[in-house]
This record gives C-alpha cells, sequence and structure tokens, in this order.
C-alpha cells in the first residue's frame, strides 16, 4: 500500500495477476446532526427505500460546492 497524494494506492494479486487501486477518500460533512444526508428525510416511500442514488448525487454535490 502507497499513499499517493489524498489517496492511497492498493496492490491486489489474484492468481499471478497484479491489480492495483486506487482509494480516496472525501472528506464528511454534517448535515444539523446528521453524518450527511438520510434518506429517512424523503417523503415518499419509493424515494426512502430507492433514493441512495438521488441522496448520493446531493452529497456528492455538496462537497464539490465545499471544495471548490
Amino acid at each position: 500500500m502507497t499513499t499517493f497524494g489524498k489517496g492511497i494506492i492498493i496492490q491486489l494479486t489474484i492468481d499471478r495477476a497484479v491489480f492495483y487501486c486506487m482509494k480516496r477518500e472525501l472528506e464528511h460533512f454534517y448535515i444539523g446532526y446528521s453524518y450527511g444526508g438520510n434518506q429517512d428525510w424523503f417523503r415518499t416511500f419509493m424515494m426512502r427505500i430507492g433514493g441512495c442514488g438521488a441522496e448520493t448525487a446531493c452529497d456528492s454535490s455538496l462537497n464539490y460546492k465545499k471544495t471548490d
């Protein structure tokens, strides 16, 4: 494992094949007392059970704006 900027390079070996992956971690933020957004805040049942993409997009947008 090697650090690279704000990311980490991870080496995986599977059946003599070597793969390299980069893992980057974002700084998290709080909304009220919650660590990021929460799907339970959505008003409709379908968004509460399937709104993970929408919630991730909102959190990512906030993070990109914060780091811009």
